[in-house]
């Protein structure tokens, strides 16, 4: 009872702290058997982030207790942080380089590191990173629309993707070819999947431009003002093309299934030869635990996240795509798999064996970057504009590197 009471204390004793009520204490605490981590995300993600501690706490038989605590800017707030005062663990949304966070040392079993896809080893392939899931921009499409229209996702160009847009335009009836969201990352996914093999050449990229130039002015595309609207318009039927993010499969995949209306399928973005490069990235944990009595603890619960069971509950609440292999072919061989969700996993494999993915840069996190790009998919309304200009700021305000 009494190591009960102890416990509940320390416990008391760290939230309080964490919540600013007592400044002196540091939310480190020598007692080894706690563990805090720090998450940037509201709503519903830190609600699955909260039910997967609570079950760790309820299953580990070490007598850990792990703490999880939201943190608005949490990477900000760890970076600026006195090393004492930091988590055990954080949640960063970009790769390990992009933290600008000096790491602990985690020691993942062979097996376990064998087992995760290259597209999660690429995104934290330094020391004292996992990764938690994996996100990536594909193209939906109105199967039944586009099957008339001889639409072949599987060895479609780019080509191939603005002619069938202009074929299933309508805009008398109501019907658009293709819809993009303003985003930083449908920008940059198309153009890199412009990109040929592992040589992201200016031309390539400037291709891509010019050919959603070409899209947008001729009427057979449209920028939509949110992302909202434009999954709303493909989910009723009036829009045959949708570039987006894979998170988005299952609102879509219910919305369509409500009505009954249509068949929604998901294929890589197109390039110049065929089905192009693709562009991932996704949240994973950062140990900053120095060596020591807690590194042990903290290091527990991280290669928890990355357990079958946990990666399974989380990608299935959070639609973020597993980053084992193993997961990803036990879920292909469920027969009650959703078809779109079956479209994404199956990607990612072939993604995976034949090396046609691309990790998210981190020059690409910077306001200046993101705004390019935003600014450079809204140019291409324009009619006055020119393609190879648009891309030019883009290059110059991203940097060749993060740019295919």
């Amino acid at each position: 009872m009494k190591r009960v009471i102890q416990r509940r204390f320390l416990l008391l004793l760290i939230l309080a702290t964490l919540a600013g009520c007592t400044p002196q204490v540091a939310p480190a605490t020598p007692d080894t058997n706690i563990v805090v981590l720090w998450h940037p995300f509201p709503g519903a993600t830190g609600e699955v982030l909260q039910t997967l501690g609570d079950r760790f706490n309820a299953e580990n038989d070490a007598g850990l207790t792990l703490i999880v605590e939201y943190q608005e800017d949490a990477t900000a707030k760890v970076a600026a942080a006195a090393p004492e005062r930091r988590p055990d663990l954080v949640v960063i949304t970009s790769s390990y380089e992009g933290a600008n966070l000096a790491a602990s040392r985690v020691t993942l079993p062979s097996r376990d590191r064998a087992d995760l896809l290259p597209m999660a080893q690429a995104l934290y392939a330094r020391e004292g990173m996992l990764p938690l899931g994996l996100a990536t921009y594909v193209l939906y499409y109105n199967y039944d629309w586009l099957r008339d229209l001889g639409y072949v996702a599987d060895a479609a160009t780019l080509t191939d993707a603005v002619n069938t847009a202009c074929a299933a335009t309508d805009l008398q009836g109501g019907q658009t070819g293709m819809g993009i969201p303003p985003q930083p990352m449908a920008m940059l996914a198309l153009m890199t999947a412009g990109g040929e093999g592992g040589d992201h050449g200016d031309t390539a990229g400037a291709l891509t431009v010019t050919a959603l130039h070409g899209l947008l002015n001729a009427g057979c595309g449209r920028i939509y003002e949110t992302p909202q609207q434009a999954s709303d318009r493909f989910s009723e039927g009036t829009l045959s093309l949708l570039p987006g993010s894979s998170l988005w499969w299952s609102a879509i995949a219910q919305a369509v299934n409500a009505e009954h209306k249509f068949t929604a399928r998901a294929g890589a973005l197109p390039g110049p030869e065929g089905p192009g490069l693709s562009l991932w990235r996704g949240p994973g944990l950062l140990l900053l635990t120095p060596e020591g009595p807690r590194h042990a603890a903290a290091q527990q619960a991280m290669e928890w996240f990355l357990s079958p069971e946990a990666q399974r509950e989380w990608s299935d609440a959070t639609h973020y795509l597993p980053v084992r292999r193993s997961l990803v072919e036990s879920r292909l061989a469920d027969s009650t798999l959703d078809p779109l969700a079956g479209d994404l996993l199956r990607l990612t494999l072939q993604a995976a064996d034949e090396e046609t993915w691309v990790p998210w840069p981190n020059h690409a996190n910077e306001p200046a970057c993101r705004a390019a790009l935003v600014r450079g998919l809204l140019a291409l309304n324009d009619e006055q504009a020119s393609p190879d200009e648009i891309f030019a700021a883009i290059v110059n305000a991203c940097g060749a590197e993060a740019t295919p």
